[in-house]
C-alpha cells in the first residue's frame, strides 16, 4: 500500500496514535510480515464507526474490509477499546486538573430501576405481562394459578378447562 492515500476526517492524530499504539497488543513475531500498518487499520476501522458504513463499503485505499474487521473484532475480545477509552479518560481529567480517577460516583433512583433485568416467569423466558399464546402454556398458567401444576409438567392427566376437573 502506498502512503499517498487520500486524507479523511476520521484518520488518527499523531498524538492521539501515541495514545493507542501503546493498547494494542504487540506482534507475535511467527507469521508473515504485516502488509498494512496498524495506524491505517485503526483508521479503517475509526471511518466504519464514525461514518457508520457497512464494513464491505471501506474506500477502497484503505485495508481491505475483512483484515479490518478482523483486527477489530480480536481487539474487542481483547479488550483493547476498554483500555484506550480509560486512557483517553484519564488523560482529559489530567488535562482539566482533576484526579485520574474520581474519587466519587452518584447513582440516581431511575439508574438504578433501569439497570435491573426483567422478571421472568417460572418456565425461563416467559412474559408474565402477555397471554400466553399455546394452548399448553394457557394449561400451565392456569394450575399456577391454583398453587399446582404436578400433573401439568409430567404429562400423567389431562386437565379440561371447560370441567375444571383432572
Amino acid at each position: 500500500m502506498t502512503n499517498t492515500r487520500q486524507h479523511y476526517p476520521t484518520d488518527v492524530s499523531n498524538k492521539a496514535w501515541k495514545v493507542i499504539k501503546k493498547s494494542l497488543p504487540v506482534a507475535s513475531g511467527n507469521g508473515r510480515p504485516r502488509e498494512y500498518a496498524l495506524r491505517e487499520i485503526v483508521n479503517a476501522i475509526f471511518y466504519v464507526a464514525r461514518g457508520g458504513i457497512a464494513w464491505r463499503m471501506l474506500p477502497h485505499d484503505l485495508p481491505p474490509w475483512s483484515l479490518t474487521y478482523y483486527y477489530y473484532w480480536h481487539w474487542k475480545k481483547a479488550g483493547v477499546w476498554e483500555a484506550v477509552n480509560a486512557e483517553l479518560v484519564e488523560l482529559s481529567r489530567k488535562k482539566t486538573g482533576r484526579r485520574k480517577r474520581p474519587s466519587l460516583g452518584i447513582l440516581d433512583s431511575q439508574s438504578v430501576k433501569s439497570a435491573t433485568p426483567p422478571r421472568r416467569g417460572a418456565y425461563g423466558g416467559e412474559d408474565l405481562g402477555m397471554a400466553p399464546r399455546s394452548r399448553a402454556a394457557r394449561s400451565r398458567r392456569a394450575a399456577r394459578s391454583r398453587g399446582w401444576a404436578g400433573p401439568l409438567l409430567t404429562g400423567t392427566r389431562r386437565f379440561t378447562a371447560a370441567s375444571g376437573m383432572w
